[in-house]
């Protein structure tokens, strides 16, 4: 059965997510805000490889390098890292290679 306006609106105002892209967007978005967060507590964008607080946080961020890495390698390859990506996380000074 199809939703009334009502359930539609309803559902977008509590953030229904419909479709994967959208979904994944929101995703990337949730990991940015909790990179700002460790920005904000450590001063860094450096999260460990091995962060037992938030170890899907460290995921997210050695993916992000290695996306980047292959984006500027290999131009004929689609990546989700995008330029709007990009610019964020260069905003809050994120680092593309993880110096120790």
């Amino acid at each position: 059965s199809l939703l009334s306006k009502e359930q539609y609106e309803a559902l977008l105002e509590i953030g229904f997510v419909w479709t994967q892209e959208e979904e994944e967007d929101a995703i990337w978005m949730f990991r940015l805000e909790e990179l700002k967060s460790y920005n904000r507590k450590f001063g860094n964008c450096n999260v460990p490889a091995i962060y037992a607080s938030n170890q899907k946080l460290s995921s997210w961020v050695a993916s992000q390098r290695e996306e980047y890495f292959l984006r500027q390698n290999d131009t004929s390859r689609v990546s989700h890292l995008t330029k709007e990506r990009i610019d964020a996380l260069k905003r809050i000074g994120f680092q593309w290679t993880h110096d120790s």
